[in-house]
């Protein structure tokens, strides 16, 4: 059986400890602005919508850029021939979060 270490026995490197700090002080700064309204929500959502399109479609195999990725969502369009089925990937994925949402 697979034996994990206990937290106190984890080490950091302190560029990680900084890090875990910032995402500390970030939740610490939204949770006090709670309960969110719905357009701030609706913003964050729209905000994201670009990397959460790239980062799926990456883990699929697609070679498009996050810039790429986001010059579709905006236009709906996609110049390069070789990357069309990459392109429309994009978009669907993006109308099918747009709609989940």
């Amino acid at each position: 059986m697979l034996k994990l270490p206990l937290i106190s026995e984890i080490r950091l490197s302190e560029a990680t400890r900084a890090l875990l700090h910032d995402v500390d002080e970030t939740a610490r700064q939204i949770n006090e602005l709670r309960p969110l309204t719905k357009e701030v929500v609706q913003g964050i959502l729209k905000e994201m919508l670009d990397e959460r399109v790239y980062c799926s479609n990456a883990i699929e195999g697609s070679t498009l850029t996050l810039r790429e990725t986001s010059a579709i969502l905006k236009t709906g369009y996609f110049a390069g021939v070789k990357k069309r089925r990459e392109a429309t990937e994009v978009i669907n994925l993006g109308q099918a979060i747009e709609r989940a949402q």
